[in-house]
């Protein structure tokens, strides 16, 4: 499991701690779920910074993914 500290604005101050994609896999697979896709969401070419999110600029985003979306199924 991952640590990640953040010492920037609220709501975003603090420590959590995340899985990382390998662990998901174990975690969603002991669960039943098979995997059917991992999307990757960069930020567009024409993205600006936005002062609400503090996470990542968008400059950040286009070169690394900030967010991602799991596509899974219960296994019949």
């Amino acid at each position: 499991m991952l640590r990640i500290a953040s010492s920037g604005l609220a709501p975003s101050v603090g420590t959590g701690f995340h899985p990382g994609h390998g662990e998901w896999i174990t975690i969603l697979r002991a669960s039943g779920f098979v995997i059917d896709d991992l999307r990757e969401i960069y930020a567009p070419p024409d993205a600006t910074d936005h002062p609400y999110y503090q996470l990542a600029t968008a400059e950040w985003a286009r070169q690394w993914p900030v967010e991602e979306i799991w596509v899974a199924h219960l296994e019949q």
